[in-house]
């Protein structure tokens, strides 16, 4: 039901209206906002237990990493980094970038680190 209007990657016009819309509210060049947060992994294999886990966390994790617009629209979600990474790691290792890397993304302006890239 929701397929073509929801479940999709953004297109040009979409990362305008939410660059317009940020620069509105007082956040200029941002499109969205993204979390990165610990989900057990019940079938974790036993071999692989004392490796996932992570000094709060009592059982081994993977991490979700997700990328949410103003609208709440999920614009990229992504399991699978093991939960003793942090989120600099996590961000590293994840495809979000990827797109903007190999210039397939829709263009826009954006700050890593405090290094600007277009």
């Amino acid at each position: 039901m929701f397929r073509e209007e929801y479940l999709r990657k953004p297109i040009q016009t979409d990362v305008d209206c939410l660059l317009a819309v940020a620069d509105a509210r007082d956040f200029p060049g941002m499109l969205g906002s993204m979390h990165c947060m610990h989900w057990e992994w019940k079938n974790c294999p036993k071999s692989w237990k004392g490796t996932i886990s992570k000094g709060i966390y009592i059982v081994p994790t993977i991490i979700l990493d997700a990328v949410a617009s103003y609208e709440l629209w999920i614009w990229h979600a992504v399991f699978g980094c093991p939960g003793i990474l942090n989120d600099l790691n996590v961000l590293d290792r994840s495809p979000v970038f990827q797109e903007l890397y190999e210039d397939w993304a829709p263009k826009c302006e954006y700050v890593v680190n405090g290094r600007k890239y277009i």
